[in-house]
C-alpha cells in the first residue's frame, strides 16, 4: 500500500504540476492574444497611416492637375474671347461698309433724281418760257393791233 501512496503522491505531484503549468498557460494566453492585438492594430495603424499618405500625395497630384487645367481652360477662353472681339470687329466693320455702300447707292440715286428733276424743270421752263414769250408777243400784236 506503500508504494499505492507513494505513486498515488507521485501522481498528484504531478498532476499538480501540470495544473500549475496549465494555469501559466492560461494565464498568459490573454497576454499573447493581447500582444498579438495590439500588434494586429499598429500594423492596421501603421496602414492606415501608409494610405492617408498615398491619398495626400494623390490630392496633391489631383490639386496641381486641376490647376494647370484651369489654367489651359482659362487660356482656352482667351483665346476665345480675343476670337469672337476679332469676329465682333471684323462684322462690326463689314456692317459699316455695307451702310455706307447703302448710302453710296441711295445717294447716287438721289443725286440722279435730282439731276432728272433740274433737266424735266429746265425744259418745262424753256418749254413754257418760248410759250409765255409767245403769248406775249401775241398780246402784244393785239394790244397794239387796237
Amino acid at each position: 500500500m506503500r508504494r499505492t501512496v507513494v505513486e498515488s503522491s507521485s501522481i498528484t505531484r504531478q498532476i499538480s504540476l501540470e495544473v500549475a503549468a496549465f494555469n501559466e498557460l492560461e494565464r498568459q494566453l490573454p497576454l499573447f492574444f493581447y500582444r498579438k492585438d495590439v500588434n494586429d492594430l499598429l500594423e492596421i495603424l501603421e496602414q492606415i497611416r501608409k494610405a492617408e499618405e498615398k491619398n495626400e500625395q494623390q490630392m496633391q497630384v489631383l490639386r496641381t492637375e486641376m490647376q494647370q487645367l484651369t489654367k489651359k481652360k482659362e487660356d482656352e477662353i482667351h483665346v476665345i474671347e480675343e476670337r469672337k472681339r476679332q469676329e465682333l470687329t471684323q462684322l462690326l466693320s463689314e456692317k459699316k461698309q455695307i451702310k455706307e455702300a447703302t448710302l453710296q447707292t441711295k445717294q447716287k440715286q438721289l443725286d440722279e433724281e435730282i439731276q432728272q428733276v433740274q433737266q424735266t424743270l429746265a425744259e418745262q421752263y424753256d418749254e413754257h418760257q418760248e410759250h409765255a414769250i409767245d403769248l406775249i408777243i401775241e398780246r402784244v400784236k393785239e394790244y397794239v393791233r387796237h
